[in-house]
Parts: structure tokens; C-alpha cells; sequence
């Protein structure tokens, strides 16, 4: 919640029924606090074995190119998510929908940020990077100084 407290009302929302799911993708914007995660996790896997349930965390390491090191380049024709979709056609479905919202609403969030000059930890807007986001703002029409 606001206050840095863990809500057993909202794990109890989240915890799946009998023979049930939870799948979690981790991250580097996975937004937990540190230092209640490891009381989170305790908790919530406490109360998804008490339901007979199982918890599952999925790494996005998959959609890397190993030559390259780029990301996103898992082909939605990959074979590894053929083999997925025939072992549970609704749960990963759902999964890579879900993924690919995800990513579409981080990828705006971070040219919001971007655009608007909104600190950021590591981003130093000044080691050149001023001249390529003011000649995106003006192709645009984004006035400067803009926060919309």
C-alpha cells in the first residue's frame, strides 16, 4: 500500500483456488520494496500452499538474442512458444497478452519520460541527448518544457 505495509486482503485477492497458478514475471521494475520483499514472498507463498495452489516466477531472459544480446527478439512463431501454447493454450495466451500490454504501456511511460525530462536514476539528459529529444519534440509538436 502508500504507507510501505503489506495488505493480506489484497495477497488473499491474488491467491489462487486449489490447483490454481500464480505466475509472476520478474524484473528490474518489479516494485516492491526491499525491505519488505522478503516478507511479501514468505507471505504469499505461505498462503498459496495453505490453498493447495502453486507459484511460478517467469524470467524474460528467453527474449534475448544470444549473439546479439538484444532483447525482443523471440519470433511470435518461436517454436519454444509453440510448445507452451500446446501444454496450456489459456495460461500462456493469456501470459504473452498480458506481456505484450505491458511492454507497450512501459515503452510509453519511458518516452513520456523521456520527452518531458523527468529524472531518472543513471539518465544524464546533458551527455548529448538533448539535440535527438528536442528534434523528436519539435517533429512532433511537443512545446518545451512540456509535461503532457
Amino acid at each position: 500500500d502508500d504507507q510501505g505495509q503489506i495488505s493480506d486482503e489484497l495477497l488473499d485477492f491474488i491467491v489462487p483456488n486449489a490447483n490454481g497458478i500464480l505466475a509472476f514475471q520478474s524484473g528490474f521494475n518489479t516494485r516492491v520494496s526491499s525491505k519488505l520483499e522478503e516478507t511479501l514472498w514468505q507471505r504469499l507463498s505461505v498462503k498459496v500452499e495453505k490453498a493447495g495452489a502453486k507459484m511460478v516466477f517467469i524470467s524474460n531472459s528467453f527474449s534475448f538474442d544470444k549473439s546479439s544480446g538484444k532483447s525482443g527478439t523471440a519470433p511470435p512463431d518461436a517454436i519454444f512458444l509453440q510448445k507452451l501454447l500446446e501444454r496450456n493454450q489459456q495460461l500462456w495466451s493469456h501470459l504473452r497478452d498480458a506481456g505484450l500490454k505491458e511492454s507497450g504501456r512501459f515503452a510509453v511511460d519511458q518516452m513520456a519520460k523521456w520527452l518531458s525530462g523527468t529524472p531518472m536514476p543513471g539518465v544524464d539528459y546533458s551527455a548529448g541527448l538533448g539535440s535527438g529529444i528536442a528534434e523528436i519534440k519539435g517533429r512532433y509538436g511537443f512545446p518545451e518544457g512540456s509535461q503532457q
